[in-house]
C-alpha cells in the first residue's frame, strides 16, 4: 500500500495535513498539485510531496481533491482526460448532494469517483496550520449510494484508518442534511454571537460558554459562504425551527411563564444526556 502513489490536490489545511501524515506514514509517492508555486516550495523542501505538477494526475491512483466545492467540481472535469486508467478520485467538500449530482457521467466508467468528508479542521485554514495528528478520532464520511463494493475503495478506507480517521458510508442527501445541523447551523449561531457582541468591555463577563461558542466564527468566508448556499434548503429548515424555538422562549419571557420555561429547560437536559449517552 505504501507503494501507491497519490496525488493530493490542494495543499491547505486538509490536504497539506494529508500529504504530511502520508509522508510519515511512509507513502513513497505522494504527489502535490497547488496553484500557489511558494506551497508547493515549501512542501517539496519538506519532504513532503515528491513533486508539485499536474503531470503527476497521469500517474497517481489514488487523487484526493481538496479545494472548495465548486472548483473540486471544475477541478475534477477538467481534469477527466488526464487521470490514470482505474485511478480512485475523491474530494473533501463539506457538501456533497451538489458535487455527487455533478460527477454522473463525467468520469469514463474504469475511474471511480466516490465523494468523501473528513470531519476535521483547525481555527486557522493554510499549508502552515497542516498537523499531522488533524484526523486522529475523526469520522471519514463516503458517500456511497450504490453500495459500490471495490478494491480500490476498500484500499482507501484503509488509508483513512491509517490517517487515525474511522470510514462511514452516507448518502449525499443524509449526509447534507446532518452536516446542516451539526457544523453548519453551529457556526452561524457563533456568528450571530460574536455580530451582537458590540460592548468594549465584554472580556471582563466572560466564562467558558461565550468563548467556547463563538470560537469557531474565526471563519472562511469564501469557503463558508459557498458550503452555506450549497446546502440552503436544509439549512433554512433548521434556521426555521430555531426561530420558532426563539419565539417560543420569548414568549415564556414576556409572560413570565416560569413552569413553561423550566419544562423546556428539563427537556433539554434529557435530551442532552440521552446523546451524551447513546
Amino acid at each position: 500500500m505504501e507503494d501507491f502513489k497519490i496525488a493530493v490536490v490542494g495543499l491547505g489545511l486538509i490536504g497539506g495535513s494529508i500529504a504530511l501524515k502520508l509522508k510519515e506514514l511512509g507513502f513513497k509517492n505522494v504527489f502535490g498539485v497547488d496553484i500557489d508555486k511558494e506551497t508547493l516550495k515549501k512542501a517539496s523542501k519538506k519532504g513532503i510531496i515528491n513533486i508539485g505538477k499536474e503531470e503527476s494526475l497521469n500517474v497517481a491512483d489514488i487523487v484526493i481533491v481538496c479545494l472548495y466545492p465548486e472548483d473540486a467540481i471544475n477541478f475534477i472535469k477538467n481534469s477527466r482526460m488526464i487521470f490514470k486508467k482505474n485511478a480512485f478520485i475523491t474530494d473533501v467538500a463539506g457538501v456533497k448532494n451538489n458535487i455527487y449530482n455533478e460527477m454522473k457521467g463525467v468520469l469514463s466508467n474504469d475511474k471511480l469517483f466516490i465523494p468523501g468528508h473528513p470531519m476535521a479542521g483547525r481555527e486557522k485554514g493554510g499549508f502552515d496550520s497542516a498537523i499531522t495528528d488533524l484526523f486522529e478520532g475523526a469520522n471519514y464520511l463516503l458517500v456511497n449510494n450504490e453500495k459500490i463494493i471495490d478494491e480500490r475503495l476498500e484500499n482507501f478506507k484503509k488509508i483513512i484508518k491509517k490517517l487515525g480517521a474511522k470510514a462511514i458510508e452516507v448518502d449525499e442527501k443524509t449526509h447534507d442534511k446532518m452536516i446542516a445541523l451539526t457544523s453548519q447551523v453551529p457556526h452561524i449561531i457563533a456568528s450571530i454571537l460574536t455580530r451582537i457582541n458590540t460592548f468594549e468591555d465584554t472580556k471582563n463577563y466572560v466564562g467558558n460558554s461565550f468563548d467556547e461558542m463563538t470560537r469557531i466564527s474565526l471563519i472562511n468566508e469564501k469557503l463558508w459562504s459557498e458550503l452555506f448556499i450549497n446546502n440552503k434548503d436544509y439549512l433554512k429548515n433548521f434556521l426555521n425551527d430555531i426561530g420558532k424555538e426563539i419565539n417560543e422562549i420569548t414568549n415564556m419571557l414576556e409572560n413570565s411563564d416560569k413552569d413553561s420555561l423550566e419544562k423546556m429547560l428539563l427537556n433539554t437536559r434529557v435530551k442532552r444526556e440521552e446523546y451524551l449517552n447513546s
